[in-house]
């Protein structure tokens, strides 16, 4: 009886672990400065910078060249569900398959954000917290 439960509890504990630890960020291999959300939503949240992904993170944005960002939107598959324009700065919602959970804005669920603002694409999952 001990036997088994060790064996199920190992298994689920595995589990768990291979859950949590399979996450690749999209941004993975891009060389680039990344800023990961943890903790709380909102005002909440704190902001963690690396090159790598922080594991509970909430969702991470980087800046990306023109370039870079046609590559990473071909690379997901992603497609633009609603696109909306606020004193200058452009916002593409999108939704790829590639990514794992995600939000619900106007009736539509997205996991990959992208903003044109003076020049400048920052990118984010699910979405860009902050300023951008």
């Amino acid at each position: 009886m001990f036997k088994r439960l060790f064996y199920l509890t190992a298994c689920s504990l595995l589990f768990v672990a291979l859950t949590f630890f399979n996450y690749t960020s999209p941004f993975n291999g891009l060389n680039k400065e990344v800023i990961f959300y943890k903790g709380g939503g909102g005002s909440l949240a704190k902001e963690v910078t690396g090159k790598f992904n922080f594991l509970g993170s909430l969702g991470e944005s980087t800046t990306l060249s023109i370039e870079e960002t046609k590559a990473l939107f071909e690379s997901l598959s992603a497609k633009v569900m609603f696109i909306e324009e606020v004193e200058g700065t452009k916002n593409y919602y999108c939704y790829t398959n590639s990514l794992k959970n995600g939000v619900v804005l106007k009736n539509e669920k997205v996991n990959l954000h992208f903003s044109l603002s003076n020049g400048k694409i920052t990118v984010g999952t699910p979405l860009i917290f902050g300023s951008f």
